[in-house]
């Protein structure tokens, strides 16, 4: 039976590999936040990578290779989850104020291009 490696996705004791850790996944997470914000509408997309990336960490702290998840699955959830939690801090109002934040915002994009 193979052995699973308890080990954290990274060194957790060394901040230049946490760094390294970070930055291969960078391309990643913004690709999940394009996603999001094209799916919600959501213009805010510096502020759903910067969510995407404490989603990132804490997946990397909490991650359990014994469960047999691959990490970027269970990264997956997390980053996701946590750019949501935004959206619903961001979008707090009823659903007809989200429908017009949505028509407003569409008419600025469209008078800006």
């Amino acid at each position: 039976m193979a052995q699973v490696s308890t080990l954290k996705p990274y060194d957790i004791s060394s901040e230049v590999a946490r760094e390294e850790f970070v930055i291969s996944y960078i391309s990643y997470v913004n690709s999940i936040a394009r996603a999001v914000s094209k799916h919600f509408g959501c213009p805010e997309l510096e502020d759903l990578r910067s969510c995407g990336y404490q989603g990132l960490l804490e997946a990397a702290d909490n991650f359990d290779p014994t469960k047999n998840v691959a990490f970027k699955y269970y990264a997956y959830i997390r980053i996701y989850g946590h750019m949501l939690d935004f959206m619903r801090k961001l979008y707090s109002g009823s659903n007809s104020t989200v429908a017009l934040k949505k028509k407003i915002n569409k008419l600025l994009e469209a008078k800006q291009a």
